[in-house]
């Protein structure tokens, strides 16, 4: 989900950052993060110092699991283009970044 790339890729963060790091209305992102939580996928924690702060976290198997799916996913790709030279891979990413920026023009359309 959106919520566990976020976190995955901004690490301990508020859940008010996360709110609107996400873009996301507030009672949303508490039902999210209740489901998750019960999921054992986030863990969630007062400030001591400030018991209105919550911070939000991936847990330790989440982070691990994302870096696997990761890995693996390194190695499907790197298999799959194993065979094309330096300038084949070149021109394809080309073709990808000019098909993902018509792709962003038609639907802003």
């Amino acid at each position: 989900t959106e919520i566990l790339k976020y976190l995955y890729e901004n690490g301990k963060v508020t859940q008010s950052e996360l709110q609107k790091g996400i873009n996301i209305d507030r009672a949303a992102i508490t039902r999210h993060l209740q489901q998750l939580e019960s999921l054992n996928y986030i863990e969630r924690f007062k400030e001591s110092s400030n018991q209105r702060v919550t911070w939000v976290k991936l847990a330790i198997s989440t982070q691990k699991e994302i870096e696997n799916l990761f890995r693996l996913r390194n190695q499907f790709v790197d298999g799959v283009l194993a065979d094309f030279s330096y300038e084949q891979l070149a021109g394809f990413y080309e073709m990808l970044n000019v098909i993902e920026a018509n792709l962003s023009k038609t639907m802003k359309e």
